[in-house]
């Protein structure tokens, strides 16, 4: 009976080391998975933050351009007003300046003929 004994221990202790190994084994892949899980937030919360950066890039560039356009279109209502102000000026007879320039005005070419 004392081998019995003996066997039924050896057994229980076999099966005990196994238990634990496995539950080891367990916790092991659970804490992988868990580091995984991190690092794929970790990626995720970078590409939000890379795509943030790239959106309020464009969104300055695109206020750049349009800032650029009404300089230049106000520009261009200044230098209109300044030539139609400035036009009769130069008018020899009863036609404006500006009318008798039309065609080297169109051409960009400001200069007044002799009429």
């Amino acid at each position: 009976m004392g081998r019995q004994w003996r066997a039924v221990v050896a057994v229980v202790a076999v099966v005990a080391v196994v238990a634990v190994v496995a539950v080891v084994a367990v916790v092991a892949v659970v804490a992988v998975v868990a580091v995984v899980a991190v690092v794929a937030v970790v990626a995720v919360v970078a590409v939000v933050a890379v795509v943030a950066v790239v959106a309020v890039v464009a969104v300055v560039a695109v206020v750049a351009v349009v800032a650029v356009v009404a300089v230049v279109a106000v520009v261009a209502v200044v230098a209109v007003v300044a030539v139609v102000a400035i036009a009769p000026m130069g008018s020899t007879t009863s036609k404006s300046w500006l009318y008798n320039n039309h065609s080297l005005i169109s051409m960009g070419c400001l200069q007044s003929r002799a009429n």
